[in-house]
């Protein structure tokens, strides 16, 4: 790994003194997609065969909870911790082929509550014909901050509102900066210690300092949010391509939670609204959350009025298979709508209900809870075997 990491540290440096700037730009995002097409590539193949494992633990209702879950990366990833009370004991039973897939429900032994499969979205159509309910790791929120500040204000939701406020109050200001030393206080003080202080030792996938600067040569820029004294609170880092600003990284100073309870979090999306650094950009992607409606973090983003999208970053999709009538994953459905990919791959809400249960009136309320810019509609789906 070290003689990699001297070679990209060579080559970053060789980039910065490339002129005029866009051919620097030209150079190192053609190199960056590459990167990024072989990635995808590499990891399609490597998910022609996948690992099937047996995994049991006590589900959050106390019952015993069993899956069949086909996919490589460690079943930790956050479904984990929303299913299971504790890690759950996870038992290698053997390979399969992708397009074995299809039938994986029928091959699911007799005692296991449901199906779960993790892979990349090229392979969706495996899942649909196996009966699984797809939908992706993570889904990508879009602000439309093509309105002036005060249209935006009138019709943003009582909580936004709230959080505007909050950033008027206590006087927070921003600059934008592409200094390598502000890059460094921004990864070492504000991103890693807020990463740290939400997933504590989950293995979440951080990536190395190197990463940031290669963005940065590529035209991403950090916003710094400073509070009345001057002081640097918060920040994110972000590009601009076609219109629409991507900001795929953030943080507050040390990660402490109550900046964030004081609107240091809130002030980076609304200094997006004002953007006077761009005056181009007539949208703001500020990344993924889980596809959850009760989730905390996508719920923070549609109170926004952000519209959802299928996510270009993640190209990973769970599916998912209802297999007896164990009370732990039903329980889990029932109290987790979300979003899912259906066959002509657009997105729509999956709200489960016990079966003969929806009533007109319910699912009015229903309808006006989860329907949301960007969903194709909202299915009430009956829970059923």
């Amino acid at each position: 790994m070290a003689p990699l990491i001297s070679v990209a540290n060579r080559l970053i440096a060789a980039g910065e003194r490339i002129r005029p700037l866009w051919l620097r730009k030209w150079v190192f995002a053609t190199l960056f997609s590459v990167y990024g097409y072989f990635h995808r590539v590499q990891a399609l193949l490597v998910q022609l065969r996948m690992p099937v494992s047996k995994v049991v633990g006590e589900g959050k209702d106390g019952g015993r909870l069993c899956l069949l879950f086909v996919g490589r990366e460690a079943f930790s990833l956050y479904l984990g911790d929303l299913l299971f009370r504790e890690p759950p004991r996870l038992e290698r039973i053997g390979m399969m082929f992708v397009w074995r897939l299809r039938r994986v429900a029928r091959m699911a032994p007799s005692d296991v509550d449901g199906v779960l499969v993790s892979c990349d979205r090229f392979y969706q159509r495996w899942l649909e014909k196996a009966g699984l309910y797809v939908f992706p790791h993570f889904v990508d929120m879009v602000l439309d901050v093509s309105d002036p500040v005060d249209v935006f204000f009138k019709k943003s939701t009582k909580s936004a509102k709230a959080d505007i406020q909050k950033v008027r109050k206590h006087g927070y200001s921003f600059e934008v900066c592409s200094d390598v030393d502000c890059l460094r206080l921004f990864y070492e003080r504000m991103y890693l210690p807020l990463i740290q202080t939400r997933h504590g030792d989950a293995p979440v996938y951080t990536p190395p300092f190197l990463f940031f600067r290669w963005l940065r040569l590529i035209g991403y820029r950090l916003m710094l949010v400073k509070d009345k004294q001057g002081d640097v609170i918060a920040g994110c880092f972000y590009g601009v391509n076609h219109g629409t600003a991507f900001v795929r990284y953030l943080g507050v100073i040390d990660g402490d939670i109550e900046l964030v309870r004081k609107g240091a979090e809130s002030a980076m999306y609304y200094f997006f609204v004002l953007h006077p650094e761009d005056p181009g950009v007539r949208a703001t992607n500020f990344g993924g959350a889980r596809p959850f409606f009760n989730d905390g973090l996508f719920r923070y983003k549609q109170k926004w009025g952000m519209t959802v999208g299928i996510s270009d970053v993640t190209p990973e999709i769970f599916g998912l298979r209802l297999m007896s009538d164990g009370e732990p994953l039903r329980e889990f459905l029932l109290n987790n709508p979300l979003i899912g990919i259906n066959d002509k791959k657009e997105l729509v809400g999956y709200v489960f209900v016990n079966k003969n249960t929806l009533t007109d009136a319910l699912g009015e309320q229903y309808e006006k809870r989860f329907q949301m810019p960007g969903l194709k509609q909202v299915l009430f789906t009956p829970l059923e075997l």
